[in-house]
């Protein structure tokens, strides 16, 4: 640790011992305050993984992409230290996570402090950190998912070939995390194909992309298709805009439910273009707003705080007409991905799909931002 820290600039070095120290206050009142809790959604990954230990496969093909935290659960209580090794390694790859953001975040700031202080934002987002003490897949999915954000900038100005390997390696770490990692497939593929200079390069990412597209799409297939308690209709049918909260804009669609998932979802496309255009409206303001009528008026208020420090930056950033780098447009098409998944099922209860767009939202309007005053003499 101490030669670690003689390589880091002195700025820097303190920096990080500042960012440790906050982050172990912020994870000691969150833990003291919400304990560990192997409840709820997390007894079906505690099932799989006591599965995993009898018979040594998965119940169904949909478990290897939450098989992740299914593995440490399953390690856990193979080698008899159960649930605090899982929140512990949880912690451990949370921290890890926003160390390598951090750096690579460093390594692109004109402004000294930007870096810094789009760290410390991060960690004081509660509704993320709240996440390191649940046994649900959510911790190691966003870890991961910022471990291959952090890796995109790294190389974001001299892509090279082991640069390649270190973000799919990652990449794969953040697909068998939650379902939604597959989206990162085709996003990564187009931010790899900006990068490319020349036209056989780019055919061949092209080509790639496709194919991404394509194995994303038969992943996606197989997961809906393989939930026993969910269907595809469900949420038009019922006029979800939260997940499993029925809304009054239901629909019958008994006679469109057979087939598989994606031709199901397009059928209805073509049968109820009205009804989709009012829900996914309803989700995607949902999604982006955050605030919920169940929350109370102060965490409600934490939201709208929070959005604001997240959009107001964000402004003036869409609207530059210089050319911006292949990270601004990752989390461009990553956050458009995203949003067009909710606006074709629906919200989550706690938004916890849209706290994985948290750090990326933050690096394109709150660095840049804060990277574009006075530049380091």
């Amino acid at each position: 640790m101490k030669n670690l820290l003689q390589r880091i600039p002195n700025s820097s070095g303190k920096q990080l011992i500042l960012l440790l120290a906050v982050w172990m206050l912020i994870q000691i009142a969150v833990g003291f305050t919400l304990g560990i809790r192997p409840n709820l959604e997390s007894l079906k990954y505690i099932r799989e993984a006591n599965n995993l230990l009898e018979t040594g496969s998965f119940s169904a093909p949909r478990f290897i992409f939450y098989g992740f935290t299914t593995f440490v659960i399953a390690i856990g209580f193979k080698i008899g230290v159960g649930f605090p090794f899982v929140v512990a390694l949880q912690l451990l790859w949370n921290l890890a996570a926003l160390i390598c953001w951090f750096f690579a975040l460093s390594k692109t700031e004109k402004t000294k402090g930007a870096a810094f202080i789009t760290a410390l934002v991060l960690m004081f987002c509660i509704p993320y950190q709240t996440w390191n003490f649940y046994l649900y897949t959510e911790s190691f999915f966003y870890s991961n998912t910022l471990l291959f954000f952090a890796a995109c900038i790294h190389f974001q100005k001299r892509l090279t070939t082991s640069g390649i390997i270190l973000q799919l390696f990652v990449l794969a770490f953040a697909i068998v995390s939650r379902p939604l990692g597959i989206l990162l497939l085709p996003c990564w593929l187009l931010y790899i194909m900006i990068q490319i200079q020349s036209k056989r390069g780019r055919a061949l990412f092209t080509i790639a992309l496709a194919t991404g597209g394509g194995i994303s799409l038969f992943i996606i297939n197989t997961i809906l298709s393989t939930i026993s308690d969910w269907s595809v209709l469900r949420p038009f049918a019922e006029g979800h805009v939260i997940c499993d909260m029925p809304g009054n804009k239901t629909l019958d669609l008994g006679g469109i439910s057979k087939g598989a998932p994606l031709i199901q979802l397009c059928t209805y496309l073509l049968n109820y273009p009205g009804h989709f255009i009012i829900l996914a409206s309803e989700r995607i303001f949902a999604f982006f707003f955050l605030i919920r009528s169940y929350y109370s008026n102060a965490h409600n208020f934490f939201l709208i705080f929070m959005s604001l420090i997240l959009y107001i930056p964000l402004i003036p950033q869409l609207v530059k007409r210089k050319m911006h780098d292949p990270t601004f447009y990752l989390s461009f098409v990553i956050t458009i991905f995203f949003a067009t998944t909710i606006a074709f099922q629906c919200d989550d209860y706690h938004n916890r799909f849209y706290l994985t767009l948290v750090p990326m939202l933050l690096h394109v309007g709150l660095f840049r931002a804060i990277n574009s005053t006075k530049p380091i003499k």
